[in-house]
């Protein structure tokens, strides 16, 4: 009957609440605001270090691969992929799993990244034949900066989601804008702070 559907429907988005809250406390005392301060640190620190790496990682490549633009060009490419991917990882985090498993889940890829650090090119990857340099730049780039760009992408969706379960509709928008002003930062910040006063490897 329609009281019958309506009675399991009811059920259901109580236990996915339940779920819910479970990882990501919704109530207006400490817990709450300590998400919100985290929630934004991370989409901020994400939108800055996403763009702190693609330059970082260009500087590697310069010298071995030159400054055409076809280098250029497939290093954009590189990392516009990398940002579809870190959608989709997200996307199907949000269904297929409840949210205490995709806080866990996630964990673990954020572990799995950071073992991969620092992004520092091995010599081996260095292009042997400088006809068709293509396939040298991905592989490098995804061996290097791969995980970790991934990573960064799947914030700004993962945390959105989170915060638009939990905050309302507007929560997303404000995520969005400090997710925006770090990138912003990180672009300006590079070629004024970091670079002129940073080698290579301590980047």
């Amino acid at each position: 009957s329609m009281s019958g559907r309506n009675g399991r429907r009811t059920r259901t988005t109580l236990r996915d609440e339940d779920a819910a809250d479970a990882f990501h406390p919704s109530d207006p005392s400490a817990p709450g605001s300590r998400f919100r301060v985290l929630s934004a640190s991370a989409m901020f620190l994400s939108g800055f270090l996403l763009f702190q790496l693609l330059p970082l990682i260009s500087k590697y490549m310069l010298p071995w691969f030159g400054g055409d633009f076809s280098v250029w060009a497939t290093t954009v490419l590189f990392f516009e992929v990398a940002l579809l991917g870190g959608y989709v990882y997200a996307l199907l985090l949000s269904r297929r799993l409840p949210a205490r498993r995709q806080g866990l889940l996630h964990l673990v890829t954020v572990i799995l990244t950071i073992s991969v650090l620092p992004i520092i090119p091995r010599e081996s990857l260095r292009p042997s034949d400088q006809t068709d340099l293509t396939w040298d730049i991905l592989v490098l780039l995804a061996v290097t900066v791969g995980a970790p760009s991934l990573l960064l992408a799947s914030t700004v969706p993962i945390v959105s989601r989170w915060s638009e379960r939990h905050h309302g509709s507007t929560a997303p928008l404000r995520l969005w804008l400090l997710w925006s002003g770090g990138a912003l930062l990180g672009l300006f910040t590079y070629p004024l702070l970091v670079e002129p006063f940073l080698g290579l490897r301590a980047q």
